[in-house]
Order: structure tokens, then sequence, then C-alpha cells
């Protein structure tokens, strides 16, 4: 049965006039779902999810749990990690072991933008790393994993006894390069912005040898330096030397000629029927010759002494008052170290060792002054004797 709709109850879209030529007719559907009906179907939505959430509490729960305890075993059974930093100061400046070597050639080397790196890459290097195992034996400590240990010695009863020790010289090369490749891996180097000084930073399971590492990283890198510096210096005297003996041979060869022009010409003794001027000519060139051999030797020294502030003379480096002095300051820095961990730098006890690293340190700068004015006296002394007897 067809059943008409009256007029007024029409869909009120179809009795809308016509739009004039170039007018738009826009309008919203009333069909179309609103902002409530998003809105009602959000809350619905956040509903249902919340309650399969109260449905399934015990198994949420009992999947949380178990979660937490996997992350509270793998805690518990990761190895704790110890750093330990030690501070050193990088010198840029570098012996002149030449007479010509002036400021310029200096300057321009401290001005190189690749020094710094050039020595951090060294800390890093492997050759430091095996100096540092070697000095302090690392390869038969528990430094390194204990060897393995045969079937024999289990049975024999000798698997507790000198574990850390290897018993052949390939355990010994397999566990040196074990303690170097751990060494390079846990080492770190921190510079200090706009400054020479270097952090060297060290990591390990161990606390105790966190330190020792990076306490012997310093002092190897120091003495790596010092032994680079007394290599040149060995060099230049080396170089020295021979062109000694070069001016040395010309003056023979000049005094052997001076000799046959006073026999030719008759200037002879007549006593010892030798040439009288020849012999003193012989004298006084011997005399200069070995005033200016020593006036180079003490030059190079001084110079030397003033470039890295004399702390690679053999003068300092053989003196017993400097020696022990410097192994009473490794110990008490060692033990400030030590102490740093427990308690602050303001404690009474960590100054009283401060101040005595201070001393021990000024006592080691006084007497390093004294040799450099030890050799700067007998320099200005064989300066004074080769000009005396030059003119």
């Amino acid at each position: 049965m067809n059943i008409q709709r009256p007029l007024d109850e029409m869909d009120e879209r179809f009795m809308r006039p016509a739009a004039p030529i170039g007018a738009i007719d826009v309008y919203r559907d009333r069909s179309s779902p609103g902002e409530e009906d998003v809105q009602e179907d959000l809350r619905s939505t956040i509903l249902k999810y919340v309650g399969l959430a109260f449905k399934h509490k015990w198994l949420m729960a009992m999947i949380s749990g178990v979660f937490l305890f996997g992350g509270l075993i793998s805690t518990l059974l990761t190895t704790p990690i110890y750093s330990a930093a030690t501070t050193i100061r990088i010198e840029r400046a570098v012996p002149k072991v030449m007479k010509d070597q002036g400021a310029d050639s200096e300057l321009s080397f401290n001005n190189d933008p690749q020094f710094y790196q050039t020595q951090y890459e060294l800390i890093k290097s492997r050759l430091l790393a095996e100096r540092v195992v070697k000095a302090l034996n690392l390869a038969q400590t528990d430094f390194v994993a204990p060897p393995q240990v045969s079937i024999l010695d289990r049975l024999m009863g000798r698997s507790s006894a000198g574990a850390n020790v290897a018993r052949d010289a390939q355990a010994v090369k397999d566990r040196q390069d074990q303690a170097v490749g751990q060494i390079m891996f846990g080492l770190t180097v921190q510079p200090v912005a706009q400054s020479s000084i270097v952090r060297i930073r060290f990591a390990s399971p161990s606390p105790a040898w966190a330190q020792k590492i990076s306490i012997g990283i310093a002092e190897q890198y120091e003495r790596m330096t010092l032994d680079m510096r007394y290599t040149a210096s060995n060099y230049a005297r080396n170089y020295l030397d021979e062109r000694l003996q070069d001016l040395k041979i010309k003056l023979e060869t000049s005094e052997k000629q001076l000799i046959e022009y006073a026999q030719k010409q008759g200037i002879v003794d007549v006593d010892n029927k030798q040439p009288a001027i020849a012999t003193e000519l012989s004298a006084v060139q011997s005399a200069y010759s070995s005033a200016v051999t020593n006036r180079v030797t003490l030059e190079q020294t001084w110079k030397q002494a003033q470039a890295d502030g004399g702390v690679s003379l053999p003068q300092v480096m053989t003196d017993a008052f400097i020696q022990a002095t410097r192994a009473k300051l490794a110990t008490l820095r060692a033990t400030y170290q030590d102490k740093l961990t427990v308690v602050k730098p303001g404690y009474p006890e960590m100054i009283a060792l401060q101040t005595q690293i201070n001393s021990a340190e000024k006592d080691i700068r006084s007497q390093i002054n004294l040799i450099k004015n030890s050799i700067k006296s007998a320099y200005d002394a064989a300066l004074a004797n080769e000009e005396a007897l030059g003119d």
C-alpha cells in the first residue's frame, strides 16, 4: 500500500529554491555522524578495554610479575663495572738539540693541531699497553682469567695451587696478549677542554685493578715520553761527536800544513829542532778544541734542561733524592686515590694527604732547579773559557 507523505512533511532539501547561477549551495547531510557520536564511540571503546583489563586482571598481573622477576634476575647477574681515573698533564715543549734550531721551529711545533691527538693515540696504543702488562706482570696475576687446567693436573690435585701462573712460554704469551686486549678495551682518554690536562680512565670489574691500571698507564706514558726524548738526545749527541771528529781531522791537517810551512821558512827551536811557533799553536789549538767540545756538550744539556723543565736530564734521572721522593709521591697519590672512593676531598685526612703530595712535588722541583743551576754555572764557565781562548 502506498502512502503519500504530506507536502509539509517532505524533506526540505527538495523544497529549497533554486540557487542563482554562480552560487554554491553547501549544506551538511543530517544523516552524517556528529562530534557527539564520535565521543560516544570513543567512550565505548575505552570502557570495552577497561572491562577486558578487569576481566583478565590476574593474567596481566602474572605477566607483569614474570617480567619484573626476569628484570631483577638480570640485574643481579650483571657484573658491576668500576672506573678509576688518573689526571696527567701533557707537555708540549721539546728539547732543542741543534744550535740553529730557533724559537720559530719550536713555536710551529707547539701550534700543531695534531700534537694532542697524537699523544692521545700514543696513550691508547698497543705499545703502551704492553709496557703496562710487563711493568705490572699482569700475565701472572688474577687480572687475566685463570688458565685452563689440564685433566692430568686436576687428577693430581694441582688445580687450585697456582691457578694464575702460566707454566710455559706460549701460555705466558697468550695471557700477556689477553691482558693487553683487556687494557685497550677498558681504557678511555678524556681531554679537558681548553687545557693540556688529560684524564686516563680505566673500567674493570675490580675496583683495585681499575685504580692500578689507571695509575700504571699514566706512569708508563711518562716513562715512554722520557725514553723518546732520551733517544732524540742520544742521536744528537752522536751527531755532534761525528762533527767533532771531522773538525779534529781538519785541525790535524791544518797543523801539519803549519809545521811544513815553518820548516820551509826556517822557524825552528834550536834546542828541540822543532818549530817553536808550531808547538805553541798546537797547544793553543788543543786547548781551544777541548773548550769548544766542553761548551757544546754543556750547551746542549742546558737547552734540554730549559726545554722540558729538566725532567729528562740524566742528572735528574739518576739523582737518589729525586728517585726516593718520586717513589714516596707515587705511594701518596695511590693512597689518595684509594681513600677518595670512601671519603670526600674536604675530609681532614684527605687534606693532610694532599699537603704531603704538594710538599713532595715541591721538593722534586727544588732539587731539579738546583741541578739546572749547576748546569747553567758550568755552561757559563765553559763559554767564558772558550771566548778567552778564542781571543
